[in-house]
């Protein structure tokens, strides 16, 4: 029974034996319900991604605790999901996780177009695009720790946001704002 019938209707089609747990609760005897586990890839190493939180004095190691408990490492490590392993590893590497952290909510929501290839972030709008985005943000494609920090933290996001916008683009458009961009400088 419950006082609720529209969370009642949830649960029934939910697929989870509601009627056995009653049965079992009525009765006083044990209930089991078993499901599969489901792998979870984690971005970098548990250690490393707990060691960055203010809550690991508390939790040690734990990254499900962690997790639970600390908003922005929850951020930080699914922004990491959503990146390919060659990003992740340059971003971890410089600027370093620890770095990355205050911007956690910058990059879950623009972070999954940065890609970071032999060294460099590829920039929308290609080499030809480079120039300007390294005037745009203040640091170098080719320095992809400091490019990727001055991108997210410029503008409290705004620019990420920008370059997500751009990146999501077809290369026809990014063409064209790159042209835009250089026949604005010569004017």
């Amino acid at each position: 029974m419950t006082a609720d019938a529209e969370r009642a209707f949830l649960t029934i089609d939910s697929g989870f034996p509601i009627t056995e747990l009653e049965e079992a609760l009525q009765k006083g005897t044990p209930f089991a319900y078993s499901f599969p586990g489901t792998p979870v890839p984690v971005p970098v190493q548990r250690k490393i991604l707990a060691g960055i939180s203010p809550l690991r004095k508390k939790y040690g190691s734990d990254l499900l605790e962690i997790l639970l408990h600390d908003p922005s490492v929850d951020r930080l490590y699914s922004a990491l999901s959503r990146n390919d392993k060659q990003t992740n590893l340059a971003l971890f590497q410089s600027p370093g996780l620890s770095k990355l952290l205050p911007y956690a909510a910058v990059l879950i929501f623009y972070g999954s177009r940065i890609s970071i290839r032999s060294g460099e972030v590829q920039v929308p709008g290609g080499a030809g695009a480079e120039q300007a985005w390294k005037e745009l943000v203040g640091a170098n494609p080719k320095s992809p720790g400091e490019f990727v920090e001055h991108l997210i933290s410029k503008d409290r996001g705004w620019l990420a946001a920008y370059f997500d916008a751009l990146a999501r683009t077809g290369s026809a458009q990014q063409a064209h704002f790159v042209q835009g961009a250089s026949s604005q400088k010569h004017l």
